[in-house]
């Protein structure tokens, strides 16, 4: 059981099985919080990498891996909350507004799925965790 905040939360979708394999899908609107306006993916990241480093001012975010495992690390309300390995190609983590995330540990040929809220917006990201944590605590 991974715990859950208004910052972040497990989400599984559907996955059907039969003879020919199995089928998962995502309907825009049922099984995320949010309509979705971008989507990205990360791919080719090295052993030793680490992505995001950031949080978003509005932007909301599921994140799921498409093929391998990546350890996906949470930050907010003062600590560190969640360090979990996600490896299920049918199960991600929404991320809300105002969660600092990184992305680690990344398996060989992993690819990381991203669902967006908002498209690209370079003035949506905190990159500088100081300015984050200020942020929060002023709020």
């Amino acid at each position: 059981m991974i715990y859950e905040t208004v910052y972040f939360k497990e989400i599984c979708f559907p996955e059907l099985r039969d003879e020919r394999g199995f089928l998962s899908f995502i309907e825009n609107g049922t099984h995320i919080p949010f309509d979705i306006s971008r989507i990205f993916y990360i791919y080719g990241v090295g052993v030793n990498e680490t992505r995001g480093n950031h949080a978003h001012k509005k932007c909301e975010q599921f994140i799921f891996p498409i093929v391998g495992s990546f350890k996906l690390s949470i930050y907010c309300d003062g600590f560190w909350q969640l360090f979990s390995l996600i490896d299920n190609e049918n199960k991600g983590i929404y991320i809300a507004p105002f969660t600092w995330i990184k992305l680690e540990e990344f398996s060989r040929n992993a690819i990381c799925m991203v669902l967006a809220s908002e498209k690209y917006d370079k003035n949506d990201y905190i990159n500088d965790f100081h300015e984050f944590e200020r942020g929060k605590n002023e709020s």
